[in-house]
């Protein structure tokens, strides 16, 4: 009976070690993703604000108060301001 009892203490103790080790890889793993999540994030923070500051300024319509986020050639060759 002593001897069930010693080798299931072992086991406990030897799986106890095992979940440990498991779970430290883990935690190391969750930092290094958070990370690189982070710096993607950053990333893609850094590049959405360079493309909106690329984008040409607002200009007001000549026919409206209207702002256009963007001059257009092709509209500007079709419609006539009317005076």
């Amino acid at each position: 009976m002593a001897a069930l009892t010693v080798d299931a203490a072992y086991a406990a103790r030897q799986e106890s070690r095992r979940l440990c080790s498991d779970s430290s890889a883990l935690r190391l793993a969750a930092r290094q993703n958070l990370l690189v999540a982070a710096a993607r994030r950053e990333r893609a923070e850094t590049v959405a604000i360079a493309a909106t500051d690329a984008q040409a300024p607002a200009s007001a319509s000549p026919w409206s108060e209207l702002l256009w986020s963007r001059p257009d050639d092709d509209l500007n060759r079709v419609l006539v301001a009317v005076a």
